[in-house]
């Protein structure tokens, strides 16, 4: 991933029971206003606690800590914050590579302007024969999802989609909750 000068690359990491092998949710932001890595780990913090972002993982997760990369890639600064809370999904974790799916929308077409992550330790509750997720769960989950946004807004961090090439990061402009599990089986056989 190239991280320009005056953006920066956050991971959001996730440990625990629930989450053997880690778990990292990764975005971009934009670091013109707010510079300094940890200062913007703290502001990503803030913005996770004070939307609960916790309510979006079952007990046996914890959201362990967020890295905060300074473009550009070879020379920019590096800090990491520690978050510190468990999950608060009580109704047990189901299966590690099921996860909730998060689109990240932007103002341009296609897969150059589109991005996604994935919130891991989604309870097996919450997951209907079909597929689909428990309509109450995506509800919570893209109110708690739009808070993050905004309150990362408010602390003048804009997210941004980062490129594996060296074109400009492109700004997000909403994010929008699945309503169908996200299985990463693919991923995990790499």
């Amino acid at each position: 991933m190239v991280i320009p000068e005056d953006y920066a690359q956050v991971n959001i990491i996730f440990g625990g029971t629930a989450c053997p092998t880690g778990a990292q949710i990764t975005f971009g932001v934009l670091a013109a206003v707010v510079s300094n890595p940890s200062d913007i780990g703290d502001a990503v913090v803030t913005a996770g606690q004070d939307a609960s972002f916790k309510s979006l993982i079952a007990s046996e997760a914890t959201i362990d800590s967020v890295l905060v990369k300074v473009g550009p890639n070879d020379t920019g600064p590096a800090a990491t914050v520690t978050w510190g809370e468990t999950g608060n999904l009580s109704s047990g974790a189901g299966n590690p590579s099921s996860s909730l799916l998060v689109h990240k929308n932007t103002g341009l077409g296609g897969r150059h302007g589109a991005g996604r992550f994935y919130v891991p330790a989604l309870p097996e509750a919450y997951i209907l024969p079909s597929g689909q997720l428990d309509g109450a769960l995506v509800t919570a989950a893209q109110g708690i999802i739009d808070s993050f946004f905004d309150k990362l807004g408010v602390a003048e961090i804009e997210m941004f989609l980062l490129h594996g090439d060296a074109t400009t990061p492109t700004l997000v402009t909403s994010l929008v909750v699945e309503g169908q599990v996200a299985n990463q089986r693919r991923r995990n056989r790499r």
